[in-house]
């Protein structure tokens, strides 16, 4: 917990310096909203930060499906779909981040980053959201015997 909480505070330190960096060289006008030259800075600011977005998320879902294991009485058949979909999902986000920091500058490859990270977090989300359902579920089968 205290790793993540670390992470989590060191985003919100990154990702206003990072802001700061753009309101510092104005960038910011009615063009900046939708596309800017990103300079050398402000990219590795946005790498740095979604890496430990990435690194964060891993700890998440690690939590998460630990907590599934312990719910589904440590049946690893339960477990390994989940984690299989986490680690190639975090793989894809980290390829994602690598493939296109140093081409940010070019409106194709910003595009195509901000498309590859909406894939990165829909397929997280469905992810959470099915562990969370196949907990529940089991923890609703196991919730008569214990109340009577």
């Amino acid at each position: 917990m205290v790793i993540l909480f670390v992470t989590t505070t060191l985003i919100a330190i990154l990702h206003s310096a990072q802001i700061v960096h753009i309101v510092h060289l104005n960038n910011v006008d009615a063009s900046a909203v939708q596309f800017h030259n990103q300079d050398t800075l402000e990219q590795n600011l946005g790498a740095a930060v979604f890496a430990l977005c990435l690194l964060v998320n891993l700890f998440s879902d690690l939590i998460i499906i630990y907590r599934m294991y312990l719910i589904w009485d440590k049946k690893k058949k339960m477990v390994i779909p989940p984690l299989i979909i986490s680690f190639a999902n975090h793989v894809f986000g980290a390829c994602a981040v690598f493939i296109t920091v140093p081409k940010l500058g070019d409106l194709e490859t910003t595009k195509m980053k901000n498309k590859l990270e909406i894939v990165f977090f829909l397929v997280n989300l469905l992810l959470n959201l099915t562990v969370t359902f196949l907990n529940d579920m089991e923890r609703n089968k196991e919730c008569p015997k214990h109340v009577g």
